[in-house]
């Protein structure tokens, strides 16, 4: 791909809890699973969204509210998008169990899309899980305050629920070093990934280095070596 920004048309956005909404941009390729986009407004700094959903020529991003970016994000007509970004996702060898920690269930809506599978999805409390209805399948739910679903957090959940599926995860980083612990002592396979500052997109800054990766550039980094 070209390191340049396209200007594409808002669809459509919805908001989904008082923390997070989504937003659907026109992207007329279907992109690979587990790869990113920087997204783009004048006046803000690009930021980092993983590929939530594609379908027709609309690409789904979730956003969670934590700045001006994100706020204006949401009154957006057009957004410059430079993607897709990372290297698609390894694939499963069967049916995968997905592990998602709070705002990191936005990848794997899209893996779980294209291969289906279990998804464990867990976040503090009730208010901050995103509509559950819509999700279908498999789904068991933990929130640390026992607010619905399992009481604890979604490593406690998945502890519940072990399987000899590969596991993609995505979350905060304490949870995926505990993962990767449970990887390294218990033979899990697998990859996940996590949220670090991604500023450029492109492998220049290093700013997104972790596990001595880039993620911007290997978005899945196997589960042991966090």
């Amino acid at each position: 791909m070209k390191y340049e920004y396209k200007i594409s048309g808002v669809l459509r956005k919805r908001k989904l809890n008082k923390y997070v909404y989504e937003i659907y941009v026109k992207w007329a390729e279907k992109p690979p699973v587990g790869t990113f986009f920087m997204v783009w407004l004048p006046g803000f700094e690009a930021i980092p969204l993983s590929v939530a959903d594609w379908d027709k020529g609309a690409l789904k991003f979730l956003v969670q509210i934590r700045g001006q970016t994100t706020k204006a994000l949401y009154s957006a007509e057009k957004v410059g998008l430079m993607g897709p970004l990372g290297r698609e996702a390894p694939r499963p060898s069967s049916k995968p169990t997905l592990i998602a920690g709070g705002i990191g269930v936005a990848p794997l809506l899209y893996m779980r899309r294209e291969w289906g599978g279990k998804l464990i999805y867990g976040a503090r409390n009730s208010e901050m899980l995103i509509p559950l209805d819509e999700l279908g399948g498999e789904v068991i739910v933990a929130t640390e305050d026992g607010s619905k679903g399992i009481k604890g957090t979604v490593i406690d959940a998945f502890k519940e629920n072990l399987a000899k599926s590969d596991i993609y995860s995505c979350g905060p980083l304490p949870m995926m070093r505990a993962l990767g612990e449970m990887a390294r002592s218990m033979g899990l396979r697998g990859y996940g990934s996590t949220e670090v500052p991604v500023k450029c997109g492109m492998g220049i800054c290093g700013a997104c280095a972790i596990a001595g990766r880039l993620l911007c550039k290997e978005p899945w980094i196997p589960l042991h070596l966090f």
